[in-house]
């Protein structure tokens, strides 16, 4: 009947898989400790003259090793977490075909975000361009008034500077006071010549003098590239022709935003024939300006 009993609890303590399960493996373990095994030896200790003891003795013994298995195997199973060791145990893992899902997943979450976070490290990188230029030149600008006092006779008057007179302005006025790389002589589409100077941030600036005033356009990626994304204009003592014939002059004491001829509607930056900015835009004059409004940062309708 033991044997029985004992066999019973082995296979109980063999499957058990959850706490209350567990419990009762326990409580069957005490039980056959505590109650039977005593039994096994007071039968072994009365028996162990006679024949028929001595082949008790032997099953009685055997017996015991098969309940001492029985709670080395249970005990081995709790340490498991509840499911039987073996040597060679089975470790989780993730499928072939898991592994692919979850790469096609990132795949199609990288293809969809990757476009929208280079176009703004773009747009951060050509704002901080912009505005560096425009505060170095500023400040080569106020440094040369401390020295070569006012501006107003800076330019001369309705003329239009060779490419060698406009060197020796620059020497004069700028750059003793910002760095350059090297200079040379430009001539655009329409004619107009400016003395190119490449700077050391990588990009370079068109510096031109004609009878309307100082005209500097810089090109953020050192290239010679007409669009929103790289040319940026200013200007200095621009002038603008204004009602009855009278003329009058912008930007005398600072570099400023192209804005010859804006009429101080946003809505114009965009729209103006001539030097609006828009994609396509062959000028794209005003984009520095829609940009110096929004306080040096590209706005959300910017033509980028």
């Amino acid at each position: 009947m033991w044997l029985v009993e004992g066999s019973k609890i082995c296979h109980r303590a063999l499957v058990a898989r959850s706490m209350d399960c567990f419990t009762n493996a326990r409580n069957d373990e005490k039980y056959l400790l505590s109650t039977h095994l005593p039994k096994i030896r007071a039968r072994n200790d009365g028996n162990r003259h006679s024949e028929g003891g001595a082949r008790r003795i032997f099953f009685n013994k055997r017996s015991f090793a098969i309940a001492q298995l029985c709670i080395q195997a249970h005990t081995s199973s709790l340490r498991c977490g509840g499911s039987l060791c073996k040597n060679d145990k089975k470790k989780a893992a993730f499928t072939l075909a898991e592994v692919l899902i979850t790469l096609g997943v990132i795949g199609i979450v990288a293809a969809m975000t990757l476009p929208t976070l280079i176009a703004n490290y773009q747009k951060k990188v050509v704002e901080t361009k912009v505005k560096t230029f425009y505060s170095k030149l500023n400040q080569a600008y106020w440094m040369s008034y401390a020295f070569n006092g006012d501006t107003v006779d800076w330019v001369e008057e309705y003329k239009y500077y060779s490419y060698e007179e406009m060197v020796d302005w620059l020497e004069k006025y700028i750059f003793p006071y910002m760095k350059h790389i090297d200079v040379r002589e430009f001539t655009d589409s329409n004619g107009q010549v400016f003395a190119l100077v490449r700077i050391p941030d990588g990009g370079l600036y068109a510096f031109s003098i004609n009878k309307d005033g100082q005209d500097v356009i810089y090109f953020a990626n050192g290239k010679l590239e007409v669009n929103p994304r790289n040319k940026f204009q200013f200007q200095f003592s621009k002038r603008i022709e204004v009602a009855l014939g009278a003329d009058k002059k912008q930007s005398m004491n600072f570099i400023d935003p192209y804005i010859v001829n804006w009429d101080e509607e946003r809505e114009s930056l965009f729209t103006n024939g001539t030097w609006g900015c828009r994609k396509g835009c062959t000028n794209c004059a005003y984009c520095t300006k829609l940009i110096q409004l929004n306080g040096w940062e590209i706005p959300d309708d910017f033509p980028w």
